[in-house]
């Protein structure tokens, strides 16, 4: 693997995701001078389009709330002001934002906005938000998904991510119980698929960059950061996860070595920072999904030329290579977060059917079973039954657009 000596720190976009920490909307609320991920909120709510209300209301959707009943024009911000949907910064001196936006309580969440300016249809209530039917979350995008559970305050979110037709990242968001936020732009831009991994609270993703190095962004607080580059050459998307104490970059470096790149935070003086990239000494001939088994060990898995998926086994201690057998012409996925039990590989077969290979907290595989499920796409999947939201699968249709489906575990017993 080849390293840079200089970091370029935020080079790429900065990011322009809408948070998702949200107050909560217990009675009505005025804003002063409103922001969005540290901008003043534009007076349109598109790009010259959609000016006034329409851009209040979606402004008080963000933050719970039913609609704007009163907003304030301010014709001259003196800053650069955020265009909700689509992130665009308007910076000269025809820029007008809001004064203020005084919002109506409501204890709806957001669902009826996206960041590309399509309508998400919401099911009417949550009676009739059934999740075990396919949702389609819209959006057109390319490459592989990836999929995460995390805390948002004290509610638990279920999220994928995607690179979209603009090669930039791009996220949508849901309570798990079939009500979605919306897509909303990270930024960067990128090569390849993303991976995510939650970690005390936050998300950290990684892309494979223009430049073909490997770059993170951070979403805490309700915000993402921009992107940081670790340095480093691959010709894959890298895979994220957390083990260890740490959060884990892991990549194929052009030496076909897999490399890990550790962000560690030290407990006693609240410092962080990436100890940089370190070889493996495993080999690998495609790009990995990795995930952290029951005993806190790091397992990776990757298509091999030949089409069947093999397992590396404790990576970050020179574990053995498995061949699982099967044959699929996508990367691999991975069933299990937070410490899993048991594991279960999924792939998308050579007849579209999902087939899943189920690993026993002994270490033996069961052999990969057909399901009913039938993927247009390698789907992704994230076990969040610990958190009572359920199994959240995501695949992209062949018309580009994202689908999730909440699935019962047992379509994963791999028996």
């Amino acid at each position: 693997m080849t390293f840079s000596s200089t970091f370029r720190i935020l080079s790429l976009m900065a990011a322009s995701a809408i948070a998702l920490s949200l107050p909560a909307a217990a009675e009505n609320t005025t804003f002063n001078k409103p922001k969005i991920n540290g901008y003043r909120l534009d007076w349109c709510k598109k790009w010259g389009d959609q000016c006034g209300k329409p851009a209040a209301d979606a402004f008080c959707k963000l933050h719970e709330f039913q609609s704007a009943i009163s907003f304030v024009n301010d014709p001259a911000p003196g800053a650069p002001t955020k265009v909700f949907s689509g992130g665009q910064l308007c910076e000269d001196d025809s820029c007008n934002g809001f004064k203020s936006i005084t919002c109506k309580s409501n204890e709806t969440l957001i669902d009826d906005y996206d960041g590309e300016g399509s309508q998400v249809e919401p099911p009417a209530s949550d009676a009739e938000a059934d999740v075990n039917i396919l949702n389609k979350l819209g959006g057109q995008v390319q490459g592989e998904l990836s999929s995460v559970v995390f805390s948002d305050g004290n509610k638990q979110r279920v999220a994928v991510f995607a690179r979209g037709m603009d090669n930039a990242l791009w996220w949508q968001a849901g309570n798990g119980e079939g009500k979605w936020y919306g897509w909303a732009s990270i930024g960067g831009q990128m090569k390849g698929s993303p991976s995510c991994t939650p970690y005390k609270g936050k998300v950290y993703c990684a892309v494979r960059g223009m430049d073909d190095g490997v770059w993170v962004t951070q979403w805490s607080g309700g915000k993402w950061s921009g992107f940081t580059n670790l340095g480093g050459k691959t010709k894959s998307s890298p895979a994220m996860v957390h083990g260890y104490g740490a959060v884990h970059a892991l990549v194929r470096g052009l030496d076909g070595n897999l490399f890990d790149n550790a962000f560690v935070e030290d407990p006693e003086t609240e410092l962080s920072n990436w100890t940089g990239w370190k070889s493996t000494g495993m080999s690998i001939n495609g790009a990995p999904t990795c995930i952290v088994s029951k005993a806190d060990k790091i397992h990776c898995y990757y298509r091999n030329a030949d089409g069947a998926t093999h397992e590396m086994v404790d990576v970050l201690n020179g574990g053995p290579t498995k061949n699982l057998g099967g044959e699929t012409a996508v990367r691999p996925g991975v069933l299990g977060q937070n410490a899993a039990s048991n594991i279960r590989v999924l792939v998308k077969g050579m007849d579209e059917k999902l087939w899943v290979n189920r690993r026993s907290t002994s270490g033996k595989w069961g052999g990969f079973k057909q399901t009913e499920y039938t993927f247009s796409g390698q789907p992704v999947c994230v076990d969040s039954n610990a958190e009572g939201i359920g199994v959240w699968c995501f695949a992209t249709g062949g018309d580009k657009s994202v689908f999730a489906q909440r699935l019962p575990i047992e379509a994963f017993s791999g028996q």
